[in-house]
């Protein structure tokens, strides 16, 4: 049986590096929601971004000093450092809210909305597959919400915040491209998560106690790696689309989780929603890199 780097065309580096970023960032939410049990969403949000604004900003100073810091292009700087504190204080909101298994379902319909709104703000071509995808994608979202309609739980509306977010910020970090030093790109993330969630966490802020401390650390370096890894990986493949579907081990880790962490046994239509996203998905990704290798060839 073919090994894995042979049917993706990546490096076994590579292919560790995206698992083990995509793995952090699951047991990241599961940490989220194992907090937020315990402390307002937006408080663990600024705690954690404490942590990964310290360990970045060390960093970079160390590496390049004041110039470091420097944003080549501003005004989409700042749009990206807004939008990804949104979706990390929605993304945690929700996560308080419902399980986990149905924040994914939602939340990774991003890319299908990412093809929206390319076509409509870059005016790129959408070929008749990314239509599909999008179509069938959003039909797995609709079964996957089906019944919690009728007993609407607001952790469904900031799941679909983060959602549309993520979708906004895939577009405007195309429209950046590769012009910003790589770890300063990460820090505008980070901040984002520190300013947007201080203003609802400012009248909660406490002095943590040594415990306490360390989880809000454990958990700030989950989502440090998480993001850390997985643009390493991006930066570095062959091209995204060979590793793109390792996101999906998110739904392996989140469903385990909830389950025998939080008791969180998904419903039927959960299941059938999130194989439809997931299916829809991984069609595209397939679509798209057979693609590119037919204009490369």
């Amino acid at each position: 049986m073919p090994h894995l780097p042979h049917l993706t065309g990546e490096s076994f580096k590579i292919i560790i590096i995206m698992l083990i970023g995509w793995t952090s960032f699951a047991f990241g939410d599961v940490m989220s929601k194992f907090l937020t049990q315990s402390y307002p969403p937006s408080l663990v949000v600024t705690y954690s971004a404490i942590v990964g604004i310290t360990i970045l900003g060390s960093y970079i100073y160390a590496q390049k000093g004041i110039s470091g810091f420097k944003w080549h292009q501003p005004k989409y700087c700042a749009m990206r450092m807004i939008l990804s504190g949104l979706i990390s204080l929605s993304v945690v909101m929700a996560l308080s809210y419902i399980p986990i298994a149905d924040m994914y379902g939602i939340t990774f319909s991003a890319p299908f909305f990412t093809v929206l709104l390319t076509f409509y703000f870059l005016k790129e071509q959408v070929g008749l597959h990314r239509w599909l995808s999008v179509i069938v994608g959003f039909v797995g979202v609709l079964i996957l919400l089906g019944p919690q309609f009728d007993d609407f739980n607001i952790g469904l509306l900031y799941a679909f915040i983060g959602m549309i977010c993520m979708s906004a910020n895939g577009v405007l970090i195309r429209k950046i491209g590769h012009g910003e030093y790589m770890p300063n790109f990460i820090l505008i993330s980070v901040l984002g998560h520190f300013f947007v969630s201080l203003i609802f966490s400012a009248k909660h802020i406490f002095l943590p106690s040594p415990i306490e401390f360390l989880e809000f650390i454990f958990y700030g370096l989950l989502i440090l790696g998480g993001i850390s890894l997985t643009t390493y990986a991006f930066t570095h493949a062959k091209n995204m689309a060979s590793i793109a579907p390792l996101v999906y081990v998110q739904v392996i880790w989140g469903v385990l989780c909830g389950y025998f962490i939080f008791n969180d046994l998904p419903t039927l239509t959960t299941w059938i929603g999130l194989t439809i996203v997931v299916s829809a998905g991984l069609y595209m990704i397939h679509k798209e890199n057979k693609l590119r290798r037919t204009v490369n060839h």
